[in-house]
């Protein structure tokens, strides 16, 4: 096992070498590998195999594909890498009375691909190792007039004014991560875990500068991503009832490479820049317990501190100096849970939360300290009803906020099911939130004094919920749910001229239905349908001018499936069928209270999209061990949102958009066939 072990160590850190991650890498493997001669030797591995027997088993699968996309491939390819060609998986397994060891590849030669590695000994230890590849797409062929995309100074190149001279490229992000660990048991019921990771992302994402209050132009920019995250976590503890402590220590590093985006902007004729992500490093120190108590009693503590720290380097062109900001923040929760007796069973809570904002230099630090308490008891009542009760009291003190100093918040929540009958159960419950919000007169900065902003808004929220599991008939489930919110954001005590500004109230109604049914042997059929309805009202105020205004959004979300399995020679043949539809449309009214609506205020296609997806594939097992799938996919995205109605690169003579985002809509056909190898 050890010469097997070695080899997919090895060969892993090979192909991941071809990532630029080779150094790293090669750190953990040299360390699996370490480990693994230490704690078991080749000999023993051997004599195990000879004593007790072993098994190795797996699969591969080779999959080729055929992709044509009529319209917009970013958006189509948001997080895979559909494309023309050839990819394939592996999962091998190798497993006795003592050892075990796993290692799978998926996607390998796209961006998409992922590989790990687990192994160890049972009761003993275990390592894992992994890579991982994300990309992320978000708009291809975007143009801009400054060069070179994707760098950290970007200098004049084409003709501002004249979009046809505009240089053209991809926002595009790619993240890969890299990560080993390693969890020690053989010194039971002590245990230790270490591990570690490193995560690079780079590419172009956009980002946008705007001097609104002095020549009014807008800049839209591709900003550089050259990130790089470390990060590094060790556990040390004891686990035999009835006690349970752990003590850990994490850490991470974040580095930028880019601390600014230089750039040349045309109202000035000259250079100006923007800031970008500084570098910070984390450390928290946590410590978890537990012990067992009578009467079926727990009783759980998890307290931490850290520490976020952050430098970011001066900036000549903005005349910013350098700044050093730092974050503390110190947790305790304890939880008590009981079920004395088979009809009773609850929990009492209680948790202390605090953030610190000790940054350098005068500003909105926006610390603040929580306290939160409360309890839940649930009973078992005759007639097969189950009745579940709680109350949380949560009370937080802010520091530099201008719109409140402390909020106490009152949540009571009340749930009843019944399960009477051996063919459905029935849920109903209701939650009620009332939140006082406090603020000090001389804190109020003026023309401000009366904004709530909403997470500290005085508020009323009502939530009801109700659900019902139908099993009627054998092979047939049927559930079906509704859920009501709604949510006041408003100081009753305000009148009319002075009210709060900012959001005032959300309403939604969410209803659901799921069902499948099955045709014995030979089909099953399943589908869902899901609707949402949301409106919204916010209250705000134009800086150039004294008008408040309001806004009314609404929204309507549905989304249905429905699919099929049919078993046509079974467990030999299976067609698998499945159409998908989301739709959703929304609104917005947009008016001044003290003036005549503005024209054009009214929009219907606020963020409308409508998404089809149909998929047919057939597996066919040949042998035991040879299969082949065949398939085809369908997909359809259509986006009608106003802010893209129209789009133009420059829509005002001092505003310069690279195309984020725009043209979202495509049709996609897929096409696949693959083979896949037991044994």
């Amino acid at each position: 096992m050890l010469e097997l072990s070695y080899q997919y160590s090895w060969q892993f850190s090979r192909a991941l070498e071809i990532g630029g991650m080779k150094m790293k890498l090669k750190i953990y493997s040299l360390m699996v590998t370490l480990v693994m001669t230490l704690i078991v030797p080749r000999s023993a591995v051997l004599a195990d195999d000879a004593a007790h027997g072993s098994a190795f088993e797996g699969e591969v699968t080779a999959t080729g594909q055929l992709v044509h996309v009529n319209g917009d491939e970013a958006k189509f390819d948001e997080y895979g890498d559909t494309r023309d060609g050839m990819y394939g998986s592996a999962d091998l397994k190798y497993d006795n009375n003592r050892y075990f060891l796993r290692m799978k590849a998926e996607d390998m030669f796209y961006d998409t691909q992922r590989y790990s590695l687990v192994g160890g000994m049972w009761g003993k230890f275990k390592y894992d190792m992994f890579y991982n590849e994300i990309p992320h797409n978000l708009t291809f062929g975007a143009k801009t007039f400054l060069s070179p995309a994707g760098g950290s100074s970007l200098h004049l190149k084409d003709d501002p004014d004249n979009v046809s001279t505009w240089s053209s490229f991809d926002y595009k992000t790619e993240r890969k991560t890299l990560g080993a660990g390693i969890s020690l048991d053989f010194l039971k019921p002590f245990f230790f875990n270490i591990s570690a990771q490193t995560e690079k992302k780079e590419g172009i994402k956009p980002t946008s500068y705007g001097d609104l209050s002095g020549s009014g132009v807008v800049i839209e920019l591709p900003e550089p991503i050259d990130y790089r995250t470390d990060t590094f976590r060790i556990e040390a503890g004891y686990s035999k009832k009835p006690f349970f402590a752990s003590l850990s220590y994490d850490y991470s590093k974040f580095n930028n490479d880019n601390q600014a985006l230089d750039f040349y902007d045309v109202s000035l004729s000259g250079p100006n820049s923007v800031t970008l992500p500084p570098d910070n490093h984390y450390y928290k120190l946590a410590f978890k317990g537990a012990i067992f108590l009578p009467y079926n009693s727990k009783l759980s503590l998890n307290a931490g501190t850290s520490r976020t720290e952050s430098h970011a380097e001066g900036n000549n062109l903005l005349a910013l100096d350098d700044f050093d900001g730092r974050v503390d923040t110190k947790n305790i929760d304890v939880v008590l849970t009981s079920n004395p007796i088979s009809s009773v069973d609850g929990k009492i809570f209680y948790k202390y939360y605090d953030r610190e904002n000790k940054s350098e230099g005068d500003g909105d630090h926006l610390g603040f300290i929580t306290n939160k308490f409360g309890g839940q008891l649930g009973f078992r009542l005759p007639a097969h009803f189950r009745l579940t009760l709680g109350y949380t009291n949560r009370h937080t003190r802010y520091e530099d906020r201008y719109d409140a100093i402390k909020t106490t918040d009152d949540i009571y929540s009340a749930d009843l099911a019944w399960s009477g009958l051996d063919f459905a159960t029935f849920r109903i419950g209701y939650e009620r939130l009332h939140r006082s919000s406090h603020r000090s007169g001389t804190d109020a900065v003026a023309d401000f004094d009366t904004i709530w902003r909403f997470d500290v808004a005085p508020a009323d929220r009502d939530i009801v919920k109700a659900s019902v599991d139908l099993f009627l008939v054998d092979n047939l489930s049927v559930s079906l749910g509704y859920k009501y919110k709604k949510t006041d954001y408003e100081d009753r005590s305000l009148s009319f001229a002075n009210r709060a500004l900012g959001l005032r109230n959300y309403k939604s109604d969410q209803f659901f239905v799921d069902a499948s049914y099955a045709f014995g042997k030979v089909a099953r059929v399943y589908g869902y349908f899901d609707y949402e309805k949301i409106r919204s009202l916010q209250y705000g105020f134009s800086s150039s001018d004294p008008t408040d205004w309001r806004l009314t959004q609404k929204e309507k979300n549905y989304d249905y499936s429905i699919g099929a399995d049919f078993f046509i020679i079974p467990k030999k043949l299976t067609v698998k069928a499945q159409y998908d539809y989301v739709r959703s449309d929304g609104s917005a009214d947009f008016s001044y209270l003290d003036m005549a609506t503005p024209a054009g205020s009214d929009i219907n296609n606020w963020g409308n999209y409508r998404e089809k997806a149909l998929s047919i594939r057939a597996k066919y097992d040949m042998t035991k061990s040879i299969g082949l799938t065949a398939g085809y996919l369908y997909q359809q995205f259509n986006l009608n949102d106003a802010q893209f109605s129209g789009y133009s690169y420059r829509p005002a003579p001092t505003a310069y958009l690279t195309g984020a985002y725009k043209d979202q809509s495509y049709q996609a056909n897929v096409l696949f066939v693959s083979v896949s190898y037991k044994f």
